[in-house]
């Protein structure tokens, strides 16, 4: 799992983009943001400073206009990993079903599935 850092200044941003090792990714944590991309909270393959400076502050203007300040988390900084298998899994408990698993294989997919879930049974030990 590639390690991150939640930062709360640009030069935070900097100093957290020089540990990680450039080039980066910074995230918009915003509380209740569901989809960070497509409200431009997502900066891919930050190569300088200036990038990460410029993204930061770029984070900042959506915050502002977007009215999202008392949830405004920080931004989280991470290593760009271009190879390997990106998953995510989620798990929970219906009181009304019974306990339910997702995933899916990175955001692009979940997303594509355009409000579809992709289940797991979970009336077997294998969850085939």
């Amino acid at each position: 799992m590639a390690h991150e850092q939640l930062v709360h200044t640009a030069d935070e941003a900097v100093v957290a983009a020089r540990a990680a090792g450039l080039p980066v990714v910074l995230k918009l944590e915003v509380e209740g943001l569901a989809h960070k991309t497509e409200a431009g909270g997502v900066a891919l393959d930050l190569r300088t400073e200036a990038e990460v400076l410029q993204a930061y502050e770029t984070f900042l203007g959506i915050v502002d206009s977007k009215r999202l300040g008392a949830n405004f988390k920080g931004v989280l900084v991470q290593p760009m990993v271009s190879k390997g298998l990106e998953i995510i899994a989620g798990a929970r408990i219906d009181p009304q079903v019974r306990p339910d698993r997702d995933g899916g294989n990175r955001g692009h997919v979940r997303r594509g599935l355009a409000g579809q879930r992709v289940g797991f049974r979970t009336d077997r030990p294998c969850g085939c």
